[in-house]
């Protein structure tokens, strides 16, 4: 999956990230219809992963809470930002609060999560650090929407009893639910 993504042109990506971007908007906004006090939680991608930055300025400039993932030892949190300003490198190098932003864990909350692979059950193929599982396991109240191109869905992922699968997945082709 690395492969195929680090081999998009750079028209390519740009298309399918726009693209992406406005279903990633779109689910948001029908899920802030349904929960207005919600919390958009997004991380901030690599380089050559999903691009979640467009949507995260457009977050910010709606006013929307948004709370980003920070690192600690094998742990993850969930910091409010106000600007992408806010953001250092951190753990592997991915862009994270700085020190100063306070973890926070919203009472509800769209998680939009990362990955290398999902399936059509909605199981992930993270980056096996286990952070998001983890979290998601302490924190269940958050509708988890997997992001990636569509390349990366899979009909069938191995899945352990620890691996916490997500509610939806959107790419830049459309927004698919997981139903059981």
């Amino acid at each position: 999956m690395r492969r195929q993504r680090e081999k998009l042109s750079v028209p390519e990506k740009t298309k399918k990230d726009e693209q992406l971007f406005q279903n990633m908007a779109l689910l948001t906004e029908e899920y802030l219809r349904k929960q207005p006090k919600g919390t958009v939680c997004c991380y901030v991608s690599l380089e050559n992963e999903a691009d979640t930055r467009q949507f995260l300025s457009w977050t910010l400039e709606r006013g929307l809470f948004l709370a980003v993932p920070r690192v600690r030892g094998r742990e993850m949190e969930f910091c409010k930002i106000v600007s992408l300003k806010a953001l250092v490198p951190g753990c592997h190098g991915i862009l994270e609060p700085e020190t100063a932003c306070a973890a926070e864990t919203p009472e509800q909350g769209l998680m939009l999560i990362p990955g290398l692979a999902f399936d059509r059950a909605g199981n992930r193929l993270g980056y096996g650090g286990g952070y998001y599982d983890r979290y998601l396991r302490k924190n269940p109240q958050f509708l988890k929407a997997g992001i990636s191109y569509e390349f990366q869905i899979m009909d069938r992922l191995p899945a352990e009893e620890w691996d916490v699968p997500v509610d939806w997945i959107v790419t830049e082709v459309g927004i698919c639910k997981i139903t059981d």
